[in-house]
């Protein structure tokens, strides 16, 4: 059941079979009759504000076994409002080993917008060329640690009006980084139980804007349980922190998304945050094969803490807001369609598909 219909198998079989006089199994894997390389394509509307709505399609194309027994490249193509090309070559020290190396090379450019409410400030774009590697050891299926390097070049800068909390830079950029994930999640799009962590700090040497070296850290937790077969309930976690250095570019964009879902597109910039979501996903109906899975309702509730940046104006002292959506789990990605009524006066209808948390 582990192995069923992941990597490049499609199917497995399995008998009892006699040998020497003894009884034994006799287990049959039947490879993919398409792969490799395995494509997984990918669709991304992001309609935050549905006065600004931001497009972009691509794909994960992946070739197992690349090189030797375990061995994978990776390929994430996206063209669109953001567009960009990397890979990365996952490769195990033996056939068994646990211990890998992880060369990586991208370059993405990203087109985003910063909004107070509903009203649009500036729309910049971010183009980053990156290359890293990384030594790291898996921990079962589901784990993994890693300690590396990335550096490259960045350039940040206005296509439409200006902000002062984020300027225009240009120049190198270099850290050391240690990151953990677990992901136990039953679903990749909407899970119904299980738990992801994904931890994150980093030592940047230099930096487009920041006078001086600092560090970074993030930490991110989900945790879903489910009640019963249509109900489940969610109790996350987010927090970061820059340690009170100054960054250049501000470490933390937020609102709009997934996170402050009511406030304005990257409305809350800060050097610091943390924030709690609690919330209920209830399966209303299921859809036929060729159409998708189901049909979700999702309630949620976040509040959370944004501290100001270096010579910037003060954040909301406790934003928070509380979001309602249905969520349609087609065969292109979920759909997302709901309302979020914050404080300080937000509120706003928003729709997208591709990501829910």
């Amino acid at each position: 059941m582990e192995l069923d219909g992941t990597g490049p198998f499609s199917r497995l079989n399995y008998g009892m079979v006699q040998q020497d006089g003894r009884p034994g199994l006799q287990i049959e894997a039947m490879e993919k009759p398409y792969s490799p390389p395995t494509v997984r394509p990918l669709i991304v509307i992001d309609g935050s504000d549905y006065n600004d709505v931001f497009f972009s399609i691509g794909a994960r194309i992946t070739f197992m076994d690349f090189g030797g027994y375990r061995r994978e490249l990776r390929n994430d193509v996206i063209v669109g409002s953001h567009y960009g090309i990397s890979s990365e070559y996952y490769r195990p020290f033996t056939p068994a080993s646990r211990w890998f190396v992880a060369p990586r090379v991208g370059f993405n450019s990203t087109q985003f917008s910063l909004y107070n409410g509903s009203n649009l400030l500036a729309l910049y774009r971010n183009r980053l060329s990156l290359g890293g590697l990384d030594v790291g050891h898996a921990f079962g299926r589901k784990s993994e640690l890693r300690l590396g390097y990335e550096g490259g070049h960045q350039r940040l800068s206005p296509q439409i009006g200006n902000d002062a909390r984020l300027p225009t830079v240009s120049g190198t950029t270099g850290d050391v980084r240690l990151e953990y994930s677990l992901d136990s999640l039953d679903d990749p799009t909407v899970p119904r139980s299980g738990e992801s962590v994904k931890f994150f700090t980093k030592y940047f040497h230099t930096n487009p804007g920041a006078p001086e070296g600092f560090p970074l850290s993030e930490l991110q937790m989900q945790n879903f349980f489910r009640l019963s077969d249509p109900s489940s309930v969610f109790l996350n976690a987010y927090g970061g922190t820059s340690y009170g250095y100054k960054t250049g570019v501000p470490s933390f964009l937020l609102g709009g998304g997934t996170r402050f879902v009511a406030f304005g597109t990257n409305e809350l910039l800060a050097s610091q945050y943390f924030l709690f979501q609690t919330g209920y996903i209830r399966k209303l109906k299921k859809l036929p094969p060729l159409l998708g899975s189901t049909i979700d309702f999702l309630g949620s509730f976040e509040v959370g803490k944004t501290y100001k940046l270096p010579n910037g104006p003060n954040p909301p002292y406790l934003p928070g807001d509380v979001v309602g959506a249905l969520i349609v789990n087609t065969l292109f990605g979920p759909v997302e369609v709901g309302g979020a009524v914050g404080n300080y006066g937000h509120a706003k209808f928003y729709f997208q598909i591709g990501r829910v948390f």
